[in-house]
């Protein structure tokens, strides 16, 4: 029983960090390449909407480094990036609430699987099993 636990967590972990850093290359690709390719023009289009970018960017690299330290920890703020997330689209986002909500999708959803994929892990760890008094887990 304790092999399956273990198998578990491992593929919960591995599936949480890539999930967090696909999603994290994945809008820090679309910030560098807006800028690199002429989309945006540096200094002048650089605001609140490119600052809330890095915030989530930045969040979800933390997330992804810390999950190899403490997974739960990594869990928790890669689930706090996507409420960020969640707040930046709708506060700065111009258009209709459904196009927000498909960019959250694509943005957020991500990081709130990978932060319970973390969380997770937490109670399928060996050391959170309960012990029986025989000696049994």
């Amino acid at each position: 029983m304790e092999i399956k636990h273990v198998k578990k967590e491992k593929v919960f972990k591995w599936l949480g960090r890539i999930l967090a850093s696909l999603v994290t290359l994945f809008i820090g690709w679309g910030l560098i390449a807006g800028f690199l390719l002429g989309g945006y023009n540096w200094p002048k289009d650089f605001g609140i909407t490119h600052t809330a970018m890095i915030v989530v960017i930045l969040l979800g690299l933390a997330g992804s480094v810390l999950s190899w330290q403490s997974p739960t920890f990594s869990g928790y703020l890669l689930f706090a990036n996507s409420i960020v997330t969640l707040v930046a689209i709708y506060t700065l986002w111009t258009d209709t609430w459904y196009v927000s909500l498909y960019c959250w999708f694509m943005a957020g959803l991500p990081y709130l699987i990978a932060g319970i994929l973390q969380i997770a892990t937490r109670s399928l760890s060996p050391e959170s099993q309960p012990i029986s008094p025989h000696g049994n887990r």
